[in-house]
C-alpha cells in the first residue's frame, strides 16, 4: 500500500523548477468590480451600537412621533346627505366661536366694570362678605304669537384668586414700599409647586437644591418661574385695612385689574 507522505510531496514539489513567465502583448487594463459586502444583519446593528455612544435605555418612555403630512380617504356620498350635515356642521362652529367669543365679552364687561367694583365698595370694613352677587333680568319674548315675560338671574363670583403680576413695580404707586410685602408675596415654581413649601422652609430648600445641580455641574437643566400674588388672608385683609380708593386702584392694574370672576347661568336660584 502506498502512504502519503507530505514532506516528500513537498520535497517533489520544491525540486521542480519554476515555470519562466512568458511576455504577452500589452493590453488595456481591466477593472475588477468587488461585490458589495454584506449587509450586517440585526445583530450585528446591536452590537456596532453598543460599542457607539453610551445611551440611557428609554425604552419606557414613550417616543414622540414625527410629525408629517396625513392623508385621509374620502367619504362616498352619492346622495350628498353626509355633505349637508358637514356643511351645517361647519356653519354652525362658526356661529358658535363668534357667539362664545361674544358671551365672554359680555362676561368680562358684567363681572369687571359693574360687579367688581361695587363689591369692594359696598362690603368696605364688613367681615361677613359673600362669595357671589346675583344680577337679576328680565325680557320678553313673542312665542306663537304669545307674549312672554321671561325672568332669571346670573351669578357673579368675586373669587379668592388673583391674577399674577411679574412683579411688584405696579403696586409701589398703590401701597407704598413699606407696606407691599404686607399684602404681597413672591410665588414661584422649581418644576415643582412652590406654593406647597412651607414659606420659613422654601428658602433653604431652594439654596439646598441649587447647590446639589451646581456640585453636578447640571445648573442650566434647573429651570424656575416666578410671580407675585397676593397674600393667603388678602381678601379679609383688603376688606378690613385698605381704603375703598386703594382697594379699587389695584383692580385698575394690568390688562384685567387683580381679581378673578366667574359668571355662571347654571343652578343659580333668585
Amino acid at each position: 500500500m502506498r502512504r502519503y507522505g507530505p514532506l516528500r510531496a513537498a520535497a517533489v514539489a520544491v525540486a521542480e523548477p519554476p515555470q519562466p513567465i512568458q511576455p504577452t502583448e500589452a493590453s488595456a487594463p481591466t477593472l475588477t468590480v468587488l461585490p458589495d459586502p454584506p449587509a450586517p444583519d440585526q445583530n450585528s446593528k446591536i452590537e456596532n451600537r453598543k460599542s457607539g455612544i453610551k445611551k440611557l435605555n428609554l425604552g419606557g418612555i414613550n417616543k414622540k412621533k414625527e410629525e408629517g403630512k396625513t392623508t385621509y380617504p374620502v367619504l362616498p356620498d352619492l346622495e350628498g346627505k353626509a355633505a349637508e350635515l358637514a356643511a351645517r356642521i361647519a356653519e354652525r362652529s362658526d356661529q358658535f366661536d363668534a357667539l362664545k367669543s361674544a358671551l365672554e365679552t359680555d362676561k368680562a364687561e358684567l363681572a369687571r366694570i359693574h360687579v367688581r367694583p361695587w363689591y369692594l365698595t359696598h362690603f368696605h370694613r364688613k367681615t361677613d362678605v359673600p362669595s357671589s352677587v346675583l344680577v337679576n333680568w328680565s325680557r320678553v319674548e313673542n312665542q306663537n304669537s304669545k307674549i312672554e315675560n321671561l325672568t332669571g338671574a346670573v351669578r357673579v363670583t368675586v373669587k379668592e384668586q388673583y391674577y399674577a403680576f411679574p412683579t411688584e413695580e405696579p403696586f409701589i404707586p398703590v401701597l407704598g414700599n413699606e407696606r407691599v410685602s404686607k399684602y404681597f408675596r413672591q410665588s414661584f415654581a422649581l418644576k415643582i409647586d412652590g406654593d406647597k413649601l412651607p414659606s420659613d422652609k422654601a428658602g433653604d430648600l431652594v439654596e439646598e437644591l441649587q447647590a446639589l445641580f451646581a456640585r453636578h455641574n447640571c445648573s442650566e437643566a434647573l429651570e424656575s418661574t416666578e410671580c407675585i400674588v397676593p397674600v393667603e388672608n388678602f381678601k379679609a385683609l383688603r376688606f378690613a385695612e385698605l381704603t375703598v380708593e386703594e382697594s379699587l386702584a389695584l383692580e385698575n392694574l394690568g390688562d384685567k385689574g387683580l381679581t378673578q370672576c366667574s359668571v355662571s347661568t347654571k343652578n343659580v336660584r333668585k
